[in-house]
């Protein structure tokens, strides 16, 4: 058995568990869990200045969730793609320059998050 906050460490396991306040919000594989407990789509977003995007991405309030990956931002929402020229427009709108904009596979890192952070 293996505790860590590291979600790359945790990947390499064959079952992994979540729990948040003692109670468990996920078991399973790393991809049954990240296949049953993601909730929407995740846009990287590649940006000149990610100090400055997360603020505005989290003022739009139809984002799930804003978050920094290293230098890329991950956004989270229901059919996030269909919310690209409005994340571009507040965006743009704040001074902050878009590089590239995907929808991804989630991370583990996402699904946690997600899953610590849910009510």
């Amino acid at each position: 058995m293996v505790t860590t906050h590291y979600m790359d460490k945790a990947q390499h396991c064959q079952n992994l568990v979540f729990i948040k306040h003692g109670r468990l919000v996920a078991l399973g594989s790393p991809a049954a869990i990240k296949e049953s407990k993601v909730r929407g789509q995740v846009l990287e977003i590649a940006c000149s200045d990610p100090a400055r995007a997360i603020p505005a991405l989290r003022k739009m309030g139809m984002l799930d969730e804003v978050a920094l990956y290293g230098s890329l931002i991950h956004v989270v929402a229901p059919d996030v793609e269909s919310l690209k020229p409005q994340i571009e427009e507040a965006l743009q709108h704040s001074g902050v320059g878009v590089r590239v904009m995907d929808l991804i596979a989630p991370s583990l890192e996402d699904v946690f998050i997600s899953s610590v952070r849910a009510p």
